[in-house]
């Protein structure tokens, strides 16, 4: 059984998996992931499905006590690498063992095999393209706001020529 320890702060308690939403299994390493990557409060609100006193809470917290909370979070991060370090290792092995000794594959799979294959290569490709699509729309608010300008002018102008 697990020991929780209430902290001064109603809605953040330590529990054994470190410093916790009370009630509930969002570490506030997680909503550290979250404001690295740069979301507001508001939106790990939203997403987390936290009341106004547990965000307020656990913002003040790592506010108060940034220091503790970002050694434990390193080593957290470091934890973490290390174990996908370690199953990537185990990945590599097997996928090498599997190499060495080939699974002999009955007609039926074969198939199954080449039609993934295909549905891959399309949705790779999709993908691509989708990637080049966000690449176009990763220009500034201004920039977009005059391309938008240019092209209602550009559509006014083909109208009034029209007409």
């Amino acid at each position: 059984m697990s020991t929780i320890v209430q902290t001064e702060y109603p809605s953040v308690v330590r529990t054994s998996h470190g410093l916790s939403i009370a009630g509930i299994r969002i570490t506030l390493y997680d909503i550290l992931d979250y404001l690295k990557a740069g979301w507001t409060p508001r939106l790990i609100q939203e997403l987390l499905d936290l009341t106004e006193s547990q965000i307020g809470d656990a913002m003040q917290y790592i506010e108060h006590h940034r220091a503790e909370v970002d050694a434990e979070y390193q080593e957290i991060v470091k934890r973490a690498e290390e174990n996908r370090a370690y199953w990537k290792a185990r990945e590599q092995e097997h996928l090498a063992q599997r190499r060495k000794n080939p699974v002999q594959l009955t007609p039926e799979q074969i198939a199954l095999r080449e039609k993934f294959e295909a549905w891959r290569s399309k949705r790779e490709a999709e993908i691509r393209d989708e990637m080049r699509w966000n690449e176009l729309f990763e220009e500034t608010p201004e920039q977009l706001v005059a391309a938008a300008k240019r092209a209602r002018q550009q559509i006014a102008e083909s109208m009034s020529k029209s007409y």
